[in-house]
Parts: structure tokens; C-alpha cells; sequence
């Protein structure tokens, strides 16, 4: 079974939404898990109509409480209370824009995890790193600090709850995307780290284009899709997923 997880980011009308959701209500996958990341505003909605075989995922959380006087931030239980089953912790794009580090990644995954939320954890090297060959170090020390975090918390029972997914910064929006031996060897310094068969994603210019290629990637767990979940190239990413396989029916369970 493959996971493929939408990552609208700040993108999406309602309109959009109501479309993209009619049409994946209409598929019927067998092999794929299909969860979607739209933005904030549109949560509750696609929780109310997407069908219940999908899942619903936040793109972040505020890690400091389930709620309070936090100004600005969404918590879990605002999310739970929403339909949310999931939520992206860790895109490069949080590092990027906001400057949040690993230290509040962490502390939002805690937070997630504790209060019943599946947690899509990201990490990836940047294009300095790659150059310097430090991808697999700056990998495993993500990883490393993830591990001590679960234990120090109280979590480690609830790991069961983690995916990775391996974004690497410079291919984000790029357009580039790694070597299939270059992904192969990140995603088994990812699973040698970690004492527990976490499913591993890739997230970085995943198009229906280069899915085929990308899934030769032995023991590859799926994909993390940026801008084609916004279009109908994320039905056909999940079509290749599905072993072509999928079949369209009218709406309806």
C-alpha cells in the first residue's frame, strides 16, 4: 500500500476544493492511501465531504498547547475538532519562511502524537549539504534527535503513528529531483536509524511524469506531492500508485 499525501500549502479556492474532492470521491484506489493537506480555511469543509476512505491532514500545528492564548496558532484540539487525522511537521518551507527549527518540530510532533494525531515528520539536506556530502549526516542526526525526543517525552509507544518523509530543500519547487540511488541510499539511512519500520515518503517536484521512475525505489512508501495535488496530475500519481487499477464509480461510499 502506497501513500500519497497533497500538500496544497497556501494555495486552493473553495472551488478548487469542491472539484478536487467530487473527482477523488469518484475513485475507488485499492493500493493507495490518499490523504489531503489543504490549507487551514478549508479543513472543516473537506473533513465534511471527502469520503471517508481519505484522510484529512494539517500542514502544521502549534506544538506549545492543545490550545490557549497563542495568537494566531492552531492547536490539536482545534484540528481534531475539524475531522484532521494528520498533520506535516518539519517542511522545509517552515524552516525557509518562518524560521521555526528543530526544537519546535519536535515539540509539535509530542504534542500531535499524545492527542491522537498521525504525524508526517520531514526532513532533507540542503543544496550546501549536498554539495558537501553531508546528506546521509545531516539525515541521521534529524533522525537521532527524533528517536532521543520520543523516548524523553513518553511517545516512544506511539511511533507506531510516524511516517518520514525525505524532502530535500533544493528540490522543492525545483523541478530537480534526486537520483533514484540517491533516494534509495537516504531512505535506508532513514530505516537503519530508526529501530522501527516507519513508512518513508519522498516529497520534492513529484509530477505523474517521473512517479513511475521514482517508485523503482526499493521499499519507497509514497509520496509527498506539493503543486500537482492541485491539479488532476495527483489523480494520475495516485492512479500509477494504484497499479492502474482504479476505477471511477458516482459519488457516494
Amino acid at each position: 500500500m502506497k501513500v500519497c499525501v497533497g500538500n496544497w500549502k497556501m494555495n486552493g479556492s473553495t472551488g478548487l476544493l469542491n472539484e478536487m474532492v467530487e473527482k477523488l470521491n469518484q475513485k475507488r484506489y485499492t493500493r493507495v492511501e490518499v490523504v489531503i493537506a489543504p490549507p487551514f480555511t478549508h479543513l472543516k469543509k473537506a473533513s465534511e465531504t471527502l469520503d471517508k476512505r481519505y484522510s484529512v491532514c494539517a500542514q502544521s500545528l502549534c506544538g506549545l498547547s492543545e490550545e490557549g492564548s497563542f495568537t494566531g496558532a492552531v492547536g490539536t484540539s482545534l484540528l481534531k475538532d475539524v475531522g484532521v487525522h494528520h498533520v506535516i511537521i518539519g517542511h522545509s518551507e517552515r524552516v525557509k519562511h518562518f524560521g521555526e527549527e528543530t526544537k519546535t518540530f519536535l515539540q509539535a510532533t509530542v504534542t500531535a502524537l499524545k492527542n491522537g494525531l498521525a504525524v508526517i515528520y520531514c526532513v532533507g539536506e540542503s543544496e550546501v549539504d549536498r554539495e558537501e556530502e553531508r546528506t546521509m549526516e545531516v539525515i541521521k542526526h534529524t533522525m537521532n534527535a527524533l528517536i532521543s525526543t520520543l523516548h524523553k517525552e513518553g511517545v516512544w509507544e506511539l511511533r507506531g503513528k510516524l511516517t518520514v518523509a525525505y524532502e530535500p530543500l533544493w528540490a522543492i519547487g525545483s523541478g530537480a529531483t534526486p537520483t533514484v540511488a540517491e533516494i534509495e541510499a537516504v531512505q535506508l539511512g532513514i530505516k537503519s536509524t530508526l529501530p522501527w519500520d516507519a513508512p518513508v515518503l519522498y516529497g520534492g517536484s513529484v509530477t505523474s511524469a517521473n512517479t513511475e521512475e521514482l517508485l523503482s525505489v526499493k521499499g519507497l512508501g509514497g509520496f509527498l506531492i506539493g503543486k500537482s495535488s492541485l491539479s488532476d496530475d495527483f489523480f494520475k500519481i495516485c492512479d500509477i500508485c494504484n497499479g492502474q487499477e482504479t476505477v471511477s464509480q458516482g459519488p457516494g461510499p
